[in-house]
């Protein structure tokens, strides 16, 4: 996630107040000084990556509670919640095929959700991007080719702090399409800093 972030154009600031809950950082688009508190949320499985126990044939497919903890944490800064959904393949599949691919349409799952944190907050979102990601190369078996990522986001039309430049959060989804794309070659950069030429 914030590797996207840094892919974005975004450089981060991690919060050191232990007084407060903060997000994982504090992005800053450096186009444009757009600032986005960033959250990130992973769904934990049993026997998936570590943890004990046996994996579940049907797993669920319930984020809720990951999305409210998120949306607790800079309630005062436009906000960006990343949730890796971290599903099997085949779940993955029908949590994100989109309804339409012309005119995009996001699932049916997500929608839901989308329609339910708006209805139980006032009929704002108390975000500005929320963001489902899945990258299942865990679930891959043997030298079977690693299964697809699939990631969908929705900007919201109505948040409840307003972002002055909307392209910081374009620029974003943008960058989740060059998740695992190795750069060809690297930009020449300024001495002595991080710019590029």
């Amino acid at each position: 996630m914030e590797a996207t972030c840094l892919r974005a154009g975004f450089s981060t600031i991690h919060e050191k107040d232990t007084t407060r809950k903060n997000a994982e950082f504090i992005a800053v688009h450096k186009k444009t000084g757009q600032h986005v508190a960033v959250e990130a949320k992973s769904k934990h499985r049993d026997g998936v990556m570590g943890r004990p126990g046996s994996r579940q044939a049907d797993p669920d497919m319930r984020f809720g509670k990951l999305i409210n903890n998120a949306i607790q944490k800079d309630p005062n800064n436009p906000l960006a919640i990343f949730v890796d959904t971290n599903l099997p393949p085949e779940r993955a599949d029908r949590f994100y095929a989109p309804v339409s691919r012309e005119p995009v349409t996001l699932s049916k799952p997500i929608s839901r959700y989308i329609d339910e944190i708006r209805a139980t907050n006032g009929g704002v979102d108390p975000y500005n991007l929320l963001v489902f990601t899945n990258h299942p190369q865990h679930y891959s078996e043997h030298d079977r080719r690693t299964p697809d990522d699939h990631w969908a986001a929705f900007i919201s039309d109505k948040p409840r702090v307003t972002v002055f430049a909307e392209s910081a959060l374009r620029d974003l989804l943008n960058a989740l399409d060059l998740y695992r794309n190795v750069p060809t070659d690297f930009p020449n950069l300024i001495p002595g800093t991080n710019i590029p030429e």
